[in-house]
């Protein structure tokens, strides 16, 4: 789990790093942690949610959502960098 804390703590702090070069502000995040020992952030706005999941090794993987539909209101996808996971915090935002 430290190893999922570390790579989470980089990740957060290239996004964050990433998002204030652009001039787009971000909300603190929920953090918790999975059973697969990943670190969970989770941002909610209105109806849309993004779920990022660090894993020991270091992949970031996400899942969007705006819907109750499975099939039709989520989508997933990496976000290993600053850049891929501002473009997700832009979508939540809806910028």
């Amino acid at each position: 789990m430290l190893d999922a804390i570390t790579r989470a703590i980089r990740w957060e702090m290239k996004l964050f790093k990433t998002a204030a070069s652009d001039g787009v502000s971000l909300p603190t995040p929920h953090v918790s942690a999975s059973a697969q020992g990943e670190v969970v952030l989770e941002w909610w706005r209105g109806e849309r949610k993004i779920t990022v999941y660090i894993a020991p090794d270091g992949d970031v993987e996400y899942i969007r959502i705006w819907g109750a539909d499975i099939e039709n209101d989520m989508t997933n996808g990496t976000a290993n960098t600053g850049v891929e996971g501002l473009q997700q915090m832009r979508w939540l935002q809806g910028i």
